[in-house]
């Protein structure tokens, strides 16, 4: 008896495994965990279900020279927002009540507000701001 649960928990991990891998993008997730020397928090997320979208509304982008476009999104509470950083450097955002880690060119960045208020955020080095109102 013993054997026979061994071997079908054995199976079941596999499957599992194998659906993971077919349905999450664990190869980004791993990366980002990878590279995230000081922090774990990279690998404390967990990774994003394929074929997912954001919804466009939802993103601010992030230029060269830390421009935010759109410079002020507005969003109901219990919404997710994301920044994508397309500036072609690696920077860091701080913000009302957080502070990211640095965030690679091409990468994404994703926070839930739960609490109705304004939120100004910029990069590290201040240069420009960006706002979030939640409703």
């Amino acid at each position: 008896m013993g054997f026979l649960f061994r071997l079908i928990l054995l199976a079941l991990v596999v499957y599992g495994g194998w659906q993971l891998w077919q349905n999450y993008d664990l190869e980004t997730w791993y990366a980002n965990c990878k590279n995230a020397k000081v922090h774990v928090r990279a690998c404390l997320q967990l990774p994003v279900k394929r074929g997912s979208t954001i919804p466009a509304e939802n993103i601010f982008t992030i230029r060269k020279g830390c421009v935010f476009e759109p410079a002020r999104i507005e969003i109901n509470h219990g919404e997710k927002v994301y920044w994508l950083n397309e500036s072609g450097v690696s920077l860091q955002l701080i913000g009302t009540g957080f502070q990211t880690d640095p965030i690679a060119s091409g990468k994404t960045f994703s926070k839930n507000f739960k609490v109705p208020g304004t939120v100004y955020f910029t990069c590290e080095d201040g240069s420009n701001e960006g706002a979030l109102i939640i409703k």
